[in-house]
């Protein structure tokens, strides 16, 4: 952040040469900048936090003012200094403004003490993410799948960043939830909704800056609880046998240590957190599964007569045969129902409270270094591993599992080169890597093999089983997706050199990303193994038709090695903040960025040229070419 301001004496004049001094007080850490001609002066490029700012002049009282700086945030302290006498300093409490007047950009800010100050209901849950923060700020909303819109703009047009270091996922774009380091470790979360300067890509943005240690020890310990016995019973709910509403139990407690400190006092400092969050729940699934009676062929209590497709006449008392393989299926991956209700579906016939799991283990270790009045230096690390465990539709799959591995490295050097030149350089990784199984799915080969089922191609080492569908919308599917393990990884440095010159401070720097993804490809619930749609169309009644083995359509995926894209992504920019006068501000600058196309080490990614005469293919990746027959570039030049 920066501070700004204007000098004065008793009689209103501007005071030039005046010493502004302004000090970190938690750490100590000083800089000094003299008011121009105009009594002007800025420091540029400070720390978030609070900071005394003295301002002294020879025959003049010391005038000081305290004040919290922001991240991304420009504070004007205008001091006005009384003549020396019997009172040699003037303390002044400093308020915030209300409007901003030195930048263009619209934003909002919440501090870390305050998001635990409200009553947010994500620390004793499963989807503890502290993003849900940015929907505090005006003009943001959350869809139901998380992603974020900002000031009515699409997800995909907010950047995210922690420390200066990009957070985003590579593979499908918007935040990397997990990747926030824990609310215990959060200085400020700010969102940038408008007039975003050059410096940052995006129209709109969201900032999280983490907490440094201070010469005060000092720290926290945490327990949240969340258990489903002070919770009432949704009067939607199911109902057992007894006609008691059947409650799931959630036990819920996250728990940790926060806490920093000095190593070196006024020199080093480090800031950690420790998150812990242990989740046993269950979940309250209804379904209906074919009844015991439909799975023998009996289904006398449905009132359409079933149509032999042989003969086009209804079977006697609707009673048909069941083919072998439709009989296994039901066995492998069908419940038998549990509650008493018959051979009735017109309501859920198999009840169940899914026990499940959420397991989080995190922590965030900072470390602060003051090299010398004119270098500083941070490093962080979040590391966090999530496991989560819970049951789909179908729990003859089995849980469910998804594994989530964060782990994040930001680091940033800051130099005053001199009074009027600063040098920020700024290097991370982050590593987001999610995976999904479930136990059956290693049992796929073995299903299609024992359903009888030929024609299908080689089964993939991922696993998975095949899907079984009614499009009357009678009984549950069977699942089957695809196990996945999908990595978003990223590197990045990035320079930042500003430059104070009379009224102008001019910033500009580059960036330098290299992103790459790793992701398995999936068309539709099957893939490999097949998906199998009954309709009715050959016997009047989906269920008939699959218990004859006759789907209206089936199809397959026979699905490629997994993607691995990868690409380096350039920017550079300038920013020219021009105070004209004390009364008006310019800001002004001009961003490039340089996205090219993802190249793939799995040569995956290619093209075919109709325009080119004979037509060719376009591969994106140089080491592709050597897989092209030597026959095939002959017949076809440029291929």
């Amino acid at each position: 952040g920066n501070i700004v301001g204007t000098v004065t004496d008793p009689s209103g004049a501007v005071v030039p040469g005046a010493t502004i001094a302004v000090t970190n007080t938690r750490t100590q850490a000083e800089r000094t900048a003299v008011s121009a001609a105009d009594g002007a002066f800025l420091l540029t490029n400070l720390d978030a936090g609070t900071y005394r700012v003295r301002m002294s002049l020879s025959g003049f009282a010391d005038a000081v003012q305290e004040a919290e700086l922001l991240a991304r945030q420009t504070v004007r302290i205008d001091g006005k200094l009384a003549l020396a006498g019997a009172t040699e300093q003037v303390v002044v409490s400093a308020q915030t403004p209300t409007i901003e007047t030195n930048s263009a950009t619209i934003d909002n800010s919440r501090s870390g003490d305050d998001i635990n100050k409200l009553a947010l209901n994500f620390r004793a849950t499963s989807s503890t993410s502290p993003i849900v923060v940015a929907t505090l700020a005006p003009g943001v909303q959350q869809d139901r799948g998380g992603a974020i819109s900002v000031a009515g703009n699409l997800p995909f047009m907010t950047s995210f960043s922690i420390d200066g270091i990009a957070s985003h996922s590579s593979r499908g774009g918007g935040p990397a939830r997990e990747m926030f380091p824990s609310v215990e470790s959060i200085e400020e979360f700010k969102v940038s909704s408008a007039n975003n300067n050059a410096e940052f890509m995006q129209v709109t943005d969201i900032t999280t800056t983490s907490k440094s240690g201070s010469n005060r020890l000092r720290g926290t310990a945490f327990w949240f609880i969340n258990d489903s016995t002070f919770s009432s019973v949704n009067r939607f709910a199911p109902k057992d046998a007894a006609g008691k509403a059947i409650k799931p139990n959630i036990q819920t407690n996250s728990f940790g240590l926060s806490g920093g400190g000095p190593i070196v006092k006024n020199r080093t400092f480090f800031f950690g957190t420790y998150e812990s969050v242990r989740e046993p729940n269950e979940v309250t699934l209804q379904h209906l599964v074919p009844p015991d009676a439909f799975r023998s062929g009996d289904l006398s209590t449905l009132t359409t007569p079933i149509r032999n497709p042989a003969t086009g006449l209804p079977y006697a008392n609707n009673q048909i045969p069941v083919h072998p393989s439709s009989a296994k299926i039901l066995s492998a991956l069908y419940e038998r129902p549990n509650q008493s209700t018959g051979a009735a579906i017109n309501r859920p016939n198999y009840i169940v409270n899914a026990p499940g799991n959420y397991d989080q283990n995190g922590f965030d270790v900072r470390v602060d270094q003051t090299v010398s009045d004119r270098q500083k230096f941070f490093a962080r690390m979040t590391y966090k591993d999530i496991v989560r465990e819970s049951f789909g539709s179908n729990t003859k799959l089995g849980t469910f599992t998804q594994a989530i591995d964060v782990r994040q490295l930001a680091s940033s050097h800051n130099m005053v080169v001199n009074n009027n030149l600063l040098n920020e350089f700024r290097a991370g990784f982050a590593y987001n890597q999610q995976s999904t199984n479930y136990p059956l799915s290693s049992s796929g080969a073995q299903l299609i093999n024992d359903f009888g089922f030929t024609g299908l191609p080689p089964t993939p080492a991922s696993g998975g089983v095949p899907f079984f569908e009614f499009t009357d919308g009678t009984f549950i599917g069977t699942g089957g997706n695809k196990p996945t393990n999908v990595l978003s990884k990223s590197i990045q440095f990035s320079d930042n050199l500003t430059w104070t010159r009379g009224k102008h401070t001019i910033k500009g720097g580059f960036d330098v990303q290299r992103v790459e993804y790793r992701d398995q490809s999936s068309f539709f619930s099957g893939d490999d193994y097949g998906a199998y749609s009954f309709t009715g169309q050959f016997s009047g009644n989906a269920f008939a038709d699959f218990l004859l083995g006759l789907p209206a359509n089936t199809r397959y995926a026979q699905n490629p090695p997994d993607a691995q894209p990868y690409a380096t992504q350039f920017a550079g920019y300038v920013q020219d903040d021009w105070r004209a006068s004390s009364k008006l501000t310019l800001n002004y600058g001009l961003r490039y960025d340089l996205r090219p196309p993802y190249l793939d080490r799995g040569n995956q990614l290619a093209n075919f040229d109709r325009d080119f005469p004979g037509g060719r293919i376009i591969v994106a990746n140089e080491a592709a070419k050597a897989l092209i027959p030597q026959s095939v570039k002959n017949a076809v030049p440029n291929t």
